[in-house]
């Protein structure tokens, strides 16, 4: 098993890049308060959790990036995703121009992967899902399209992403670019899915189990995705 401390990935990551060496007990970093303005500017002032309110009155700048619009339960599980990648320490450094891609990444991949507009995005994802959930994708991704980034979803993505040939990934092309995504924006965030998994794994903890945590406590709280887990085929 690779430790985080090792899993820098330089095709991925720019040279200036490297992982975070943060305390294990997860916390709301300035990356995470971006995140929260960003979400709650992008819903108009809808209400968020107290955590998110806290985070807003620091008045951390974000980046000036167009965002789609989201629910309160999609803010809540974009959120949980940033803080399962915090407390796995795989983030870059807060500020960084990687930082603020991965804000972005975090709702705008969510986007175009759970609003079910791009045929080649939603053939993908099906069979991703079904790589590892077997009869039951199609209830994972309706859950994911309610409330956003689930565990399944965001680890079967990361797995077929990693096996994916060049020719599948181009595919994605045109609908993440509706999003102002690219492929590698793509690629960037799947592989921190996965080094998240192995770091969590490290220190005898799962990603789902860390996700459902987090989504516990965002918006949306009593959806199903707090729970990290819809079931896992077997």
């Amino acid at each position: 098993m690779v430790g985080a401390s090792k899993l820098y990935n330089p095709h991925l990551m720019s040279p200036q890049s490297h992982l975070c060496s943060g305390v294990d007990e997860p916390n709301f970093s300035s990356l995470a308060r971006s995140l929260c303005m960003v979400l709650s500017a992008s819903l108009g002032g809808i209400a968020v959790s107290g955590h998110c309110m806290q985070a807003l009155q620091d008045r951390t700048p974000v980046p000036a990036q167009q965002l789609a619009k989201a629910s309160s339960a999609q803010v809540g599980s974009a959120m949980a995703v940033l803080a399962t990648l915090e407390q796995a320490q795989v983030l870059p450094p807060e500020g960084s121009p990687e930082a603020n891609r991965i804000v972005q990444a975090a709702i705008q991949l969510q986007s175009a992967f759970t609003r079910r507009d791009d045929p080649a995005i939603q053939k993908f994802a099906l069979r991703a899902v079904s790589a590892r959930q077997g009869a039951r994708a199609d209830a994972v991704l309706e859950e994911a399209h309610n409330v956003g980034w689930t565990a399944e979803v965001l680890e079967s993505l990361a797995e077929a992403e990693g096996h994916a040939t060049e020719q599948e990934l181009r595919t994605l092309k045109p609908g993440l670019g509706r999003y102002n995504m690219s492929v590698e924006e793509f690629q960037r965030f799947m592989y921190l899915v996965r080094a998240a998994g192995e770091s969590l794994q490290e220190k005898g903890l799962d990603f789902q189990s860390v996700f459902a945590e987090h989504r516990r406590a965002m918006p949306e709280a009593g959806s199903p995705a707090t729970h990290g887990s819809s079931g896992t085929a077997n």
